[in-house]
C-alpha cells in the first residue's frame, strides 16, 4: 500500500491489525516480536492552550493523579503568551521535563524571540517551531536555537523523515504508529538510529485502542523508551472500548503480556457505539 499516496491512518491502522493476527497467532505480544527492550514507557501529558494559570493547574492535577512528571506544551500563537505559560510552568514545576510543540505556528525570527527568552528553562526539545517549508528560516533557526528541533506533521513517512534529517530540518522525528503502523515506524527508528537521531512516540489524538500501538512499539526498543511516550489522550474521553482500560500509575504505562496488541474489545460497547448497523 505504500504507492497509495496519502491515507496514512487507514494504511497505519491496517498495518497494526495485521501485526495484531500475527501477535495471537504466535501467541506473543507485539512488543516482544519487535524487540522487547522492556514492558513500559514513561507518560507525556498534552497542555492544551490556555491561560498559563489554567495549564499549570492541569499539570499540577495530572502528576498528582497520575505522577506525569513530563508535558508536552502547546505553543505557536502570541510569543508573548508562550512565553508566559512556559516560565509559570517550569517555576511550578521545576524537576518536570518539559518541551513544546508549536505546529509551525511561528515564523523563524518569532522562534527564535522565544527561544532566546526561554533558554534558562532547559526545554527538552522544540517540536515543529516554524514552518519546515520554510527551509532557509528553519535552518538559520537551528543554526542558533542551540536545542534539537522534532519533525512532525513535516515526517509523515520514511522518505520524509530521511529528508528532514539530512537536510537538517530536524534532529529528532516523532513516530506515531496511527499513521506508520508498525512496519515503516520500525523503518524509520532505524534511521534514526543510524544518524543518531531521537525519537519521541507521538499521538493522533488515540483512543486506549490506538494508544496499544504506541505502547507496544514504544516499549519495544531502547530507542523509543528513552523520551517520554504521549500516551495519555485516552484520559480525555468519557468511555472506551477495551474490556481492560489502561491505567498510568506513578507516571508510567505498563504493557500486559496478552498477545498481539493486547486489545480485548468489550463486545457491549462496540454495539453501543458503533454507527454502521
Amino acid at each position: 500500500m505504500t504507492g497509495v499516496a496519502g491515507n496514512h491512518a487507514a494504511r497505519g491502522a491496517i498495518d497494526l491489525a495485521v501485526w495484531d493476527i500475527i501477535g495471537k497467532a504466535l501467541g506473543q505480544p507485539c512488543r516482544m516480536l519487535l524487540g522487547g527492550y522492556t514492558n513500559s514507557v514513561r507518560a507525556s501529558e498534552l497542555l492544551n492552550y490556555g491561560e498559563p494559570a489554567q495549564m499549570v493547574a492541569h499539570a499540577m492535577e495530572m502528576r498528582q493523579r497520575y505522577g506525569i512528571n513530563a508535558f508536552k506544551i502547546k505553543t505557536g500563537r502570541a510569543v508573548k503568551l508562550d512565553i508566559a505559560a512556559c516560565i509559570a510552568i517550569r517555576k511550578s514545576l521545576p524537576d518536570a521535563e518539559l518541551y513544546i510543540d508549536s505546529n509551525h505556528g511561528w515564523t523563524a525570527d518569532q522562534a527564535i524571540q522565544f527561544a532566546r527568552q526561554t533558554a534558562d528553562l532547559e526545554l527538552s526539545f522544540y517540536e515543529e517551531p516554524s514552518p519546515a517549508e520554510d527551509r532557509i528560516g528553519r535552518r538559520w533557526f537551528n543554526q542558533r536555537a542551540g536545542i534539537p528541533v522534532g519533525g512532525d506533521e513535516s515526517c509523515t513517512r520514511l522518505t520524509d523523515a530521511a529528508r528532514e534529517l539530512t537536510d537538517g530540518i530536524a534532529h529528532l522525528i516523532s513516530i506515531k504508529t496511527a499513521r506508520t503502523g508498525f512496519t515503516e515506524s520500525r523503518r524509520i527508528l532505524g534511521l534514526c538510529e543510524g544518524l543518531s537521531a531521537s525519537v519521541v512516540m507521538g499521538s493522533q489524538g488515540d483512543s486506549m485502542v490506538g494508544t496499544l500501538g504506541t505502547l507496544n512499539f514504544g516499549a519495544a526498543f531502547r530507542l523509543s523508551s528513552i523520551r517520554p511516550a504521549e500516551v495519555t489522550n485516552f484520559l480525555e474521553l468519557s468511555d472506551d472500548l477495551l474490556t481492560n482500560p489502561l491505567v498510568i500509575a506513578d507516571g508510567r504505562l505498563n504493557a500486559t503480556d496478552r498477545p498481539g496488541l493486547g486489545i480485548e474489545i468489550d463486545e457491549g460497547k462496540l454495539k453501543r457505539y458503533r454507527i454502521d448497523q
